[in-house]
Protein backbone atom coordinates (compact mmCIF):
# COMPACT_ATOMS: atom_id res chain seq x y z
CA UNK A 1 0.00 0.00 0.00
CA UNK A 2 1.41 3.24 -0.90
CA UNK A 3 2.07 5.74 1.79
CA UNK A 4 -0.56 8.99 1.47
CA UNK A 5 2.38 11.43 0.16
CA UNK A 6 3.48 9.17 -2.40
CA UNK A 7 -0.35 8.83 -3.66
CA UNK A 8 -0.68 12.89 -3.33
CA UNK A 9 2.80 12.91 -5.37
CA UNK A 10 1.43 10.94 -7.79
CA UNK A 11 -1.59 12.88 -8.38
CA UNK A 12 0.14 16.24 -8.13
CA UNK A 13 2.73 14.69 -10.53
CA UNK A 14 -0.39 14.26 -12.96
CA UNK A 15 -1.85 17.72 -12.20
CA UNK A 16 1.47 19.51 -13.06
CA UNK A 17 1.26 17.83 -16.22
CA UNK A 18 -1.96 18.53 -17.03
CA UNK A 19 -1.70 22.52 -16.03
CA UNK A 20 1.44 21.88 -18.14
CA UNK A 21 -0.87 21.72 -21.30
CA UNK A 22 -3.11 24.20 -20.51
CA UNK A 23 -0.39 26.96 -20.10
CA UNK A 24 -1.44 28.34 -16.80
CA UNK A 25 1.83 29.40 -15.08
CA UNK A 26 -0.33 30.22 -12.05
CA UNK A 27 -1.70 26.21 -11.43
CA UNK A 28 2.03 25.10 -12.69
CA UNK A 29 3.60 27.16 -10.34
CA UNK A 30 1.26 26.61 -7.39
CA UNK A 31 1.58 22.84 -8.25
CA UNK A 32 5.26 22.76 -8.25
CA UNK A 33 5.12 24.45 -4.93
CA UNK A 34 3.12 21.29 -3.43
CA UNK A 35 5.48 18.86 -4.41
CA UNK A 36 8.65 20.70 -3.15
CA UNK A 37 6.06 20.68 0.56
CA UNK A 38 5.57 17.17 -0.26
CA UNK A 39 9.15 16.55 -0.74
CA UNK A 40 10.24 17.56 2.15
CA UNK A 41 7.66 15.96 3.95
CA UNK A 42 8.46 12.66 2.65
CA UNK A 43 12.35 13.33 3.26
CA UNK A 44 11.88 13.95 6.64
CA UNK A 45 12.32 17.53 6.79
CA UNK A 46 10.82 20.20 9.55
CA UNK A 47 10.90 23.60 8.30
CA UNK A 48 12.89 25.49 10.77
CA UNK A 49 15.22 22.92 11.99
CA UNK A 50 18.91 22.31 10.78
CA UNK A 51 19.54 18.78 9.09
Amino acid sequence: MKSVEAELTDRCIAAYESAKNSNSAMVQYLISMALIELGYQIAGFEPGKAQ
